[in-house]
C-alpha cells in the first residue's frame, strides 16, 4: 500500500487480511480525503507518457535510499520514471506481480483496462481501506501467502483503485521492489523470524518482571532492561519494514520528482506524498507506546537502588527511539517545505512524552491496522504484568 501499516509484531500478522502468519505485511498507499486529489488522476491521460524501459528487466543496479538505507534495484523505479499508466501497469505485471483494480466512481479512471478484484481480494481491500478514520486508501500491495523459510517472494499483488493516480502505482511496484531485496538479504531478519522473536522477548520480559516483583534484585532488573532493549530494536527493524518504508518511499519518490526524474504525475501527487509521511510517521512512533511502562519501570527502581548500569541500558534504548523520532520528524518537515505545505506540525520529542507520560495505544485508529493485535497482545500483558488497569483498550497513565 502506498502507506504500509502492516507492522509484523503479531503472530496473527496476516491472518485479518487473508494471508498466514510469517508473511510480509500488506503495505498501502493513503491519499488525503481531499476533492482535488481526486483530481489527480485526471491530470494526465493513462497512455500520455512513454513507453516503460522492458530492457531493464533483464538488468540490476542495487541502491539504498538515504533514510533507513534500505535495498532497492535502481533499474526497475528507471524503467517507469517516465511512462504512462498503462505502460507502467505493463512493465509492473511483467515483473511477475498480480495487478488488479477496484472500481471507482470518483475521479478518472486511470486504470480501467486492468481486471478488477475478486471477491476474495475486495475483502482483503475492504479490511485494508475500512476503518483508519484518516484518508483513503488508493494501493495496496502483498503476498497473499508465505513461503516456508520467509526468504522467497511468493504470489505478489496489487490494488489499485481505478482512479488512483500514477503515483500510486509506482509506489506499489516500489514496496514490492523493496520486498525482493529485503528477501534476499540473508542480513535482514525475516518477518517471520521477528514475529517469533517479539513473542519470545514478550513472554521473556513478562516472566522476569513477575520474578522482581517477588524479590526485587538486580540481576532480574537487569535482564528487564537488557530484554527492553532488544524489543526496541525488533518494533524499530519491524517499522522500518512496514510503516516507516512508507516514509521512505514517499521521500524517495518525491526526490524523483522535484528533481525532473519522475514524470507524469501532477503536483497533487506531490503534496499528498508529503501528507502521507506525517501520518506513517504518526503511526509509526505510536508503536513505540507499550514500552512506555517498561521503561518507567526500569528507571524508577534503578534510580531508587542507584543501578546506573542497568538505568543507561534503558535510556540508551529510549534514546535510540528519541533519534528515530528526530529522523522522521525531520524528514516530514523537509518534505512539506519542498512541495509548498510550510513547515511540518511535528514535534521532535512528542513521541518521548507519550512513552514516559503513557502506554496509550489509539484504539479504533491502530486497532484497524492489520498486525497491531500482537503489538496490542503484548501491551495487555504488560499492564497485567504491571497492574494496570485496561479500559477500552487504553492503558492507564
Amino acid at each position: 500500500m502506498r502507506f504500509i501499516l502492516i507492522s509484523l509484531l503479531a503472530g496473527s500478522l496476516l491472518t485479518s487480511c487473508g494471508g498466514k502468519s510469517g508473511a510480509p505485511p500488506p503495505t498501502e498507499r493513503r491519499v488525503p480525503d481531499l476533492p482535488s486529489y481526486d483530481k489527480s488522476s485526471c491530470a494526465f491521460q493513462p497512455y500520455e507518457g512513454q513507453a516503460a524501459a522492458y530492457a531493464n528487466l533483464g538488468a540490476t543496479q542495487i541502491l539504498a535510499e538515504p533514510l533507513f538505507h534500505k535495498k532497492f534495484d535502481r533499474s526497475d523505479l528507471d524503467a517507469v520514471l517516465s511512462a504512462s499508466a498503462t505502460e507502467t501497469s505493463f512493465y509492473v505485471r511483467d515483473m511477475g506481480v498480480n495487478l488488479f483494480k477496484v472500481p471507482r466512481a470518483q475521479g478518472c479512471p486511470t486504470y480501467y483496462s486492468l481486471p478488477p478484484v475478486g471477491e476474495d481480494l475486495q475483502t482483503i481491500w475492504n479490511k485494508m481501506a475500512g476503518g483508519t478514520g484518516e484518508g483513503q486508501l488508493a494501493g495496496l500491495y502483498f503476498e497473499n501467502t508465505n513461503s516456508p523459510n520467509g526468504r522467497q517472494v511468493v504470489n505478489p499483488t496489487i490494488i489499485v483503485h481505478e482512479s488512483s493516480d500514477r503515483w500510486t502505482l509506482v509506489h506499489e511496484m516500489m514496496h514490492h521492489n523493496f520486498n525482493v531485496q529485503r528477501k534476499a538479504d540473508p542480513g535482514v531478519q525475516s518477518a517471520q523470524d521477528a514475529e517469533r522473536e517479539l513473542q519470545n522477548r514478550a513472554k521473556a520480559v513478562d516472566t522476569l518482571i513477575k520474578s522482581y516483583e517477588g524479590r526485587p534484585n538486580k540481576g532480574d532488573l537487569m535482564e528487564i532492561a537488557v530484554t527492553t532493549d532488544r524489543l526496541t530494536s525488533l518494533i524499530e527493524h519491524i517499522l522500518v519494514n512496514s510503516i516507516f518504508e512508507e516514509i521512505a518511499l514517499e521521500n524517495l519518490l518525491i526526490d524523483e520528482k522535484l528533481s525532473g526524474r519522475l514524470s507524469y504525475v501532477s503536483d497533487e501527487s506531490l503534496r499528498s506524498a508529503a501528507w502521507y509521511i506525517g501520518f506513517a510517521r504518526k503511526e509509526g512512533m505510536r508503536q513505540f507506546e507499550p514500552l512506555g511502562e517498561l521503561f518507567r519501570l526500569i528507571l524508577t527502581e534503578a534510580d531508587k537502588n542507584y543501578w546506573d548500569d542497568v538505568s543507561a541500558i534503558a535510556k540508551g534504548a529510549r534514546s535510540r527511539i528519541e533519534r528515530i523520532g528526530k529522523r522522521t520528524a525531520a524528514v516530514e518537515a523537509s518534505a512539506r517545505e519542498r512541495v509548498g505545505l510550510g513547515g511540518s506540525d511535528a514535534r521532535p520529542s512528542e513521541f518521548l512524552a507519550l512513552l514516559l507520560l503513557s502506554s496509550r495505544v489509539t484504539d479504533g485508529h491502530l486497532r484497524s491496522l492489520p498486525g497491531v493485535d500482537a503489538l496490542e497482545d503484548f501491551r495487555a500483558a504488560m499492564n497485567a504484568t504491571l497492574g494496570l488497569e485496561t479500559a477500552g483498550g487504553a492503558a492507564g497513565p
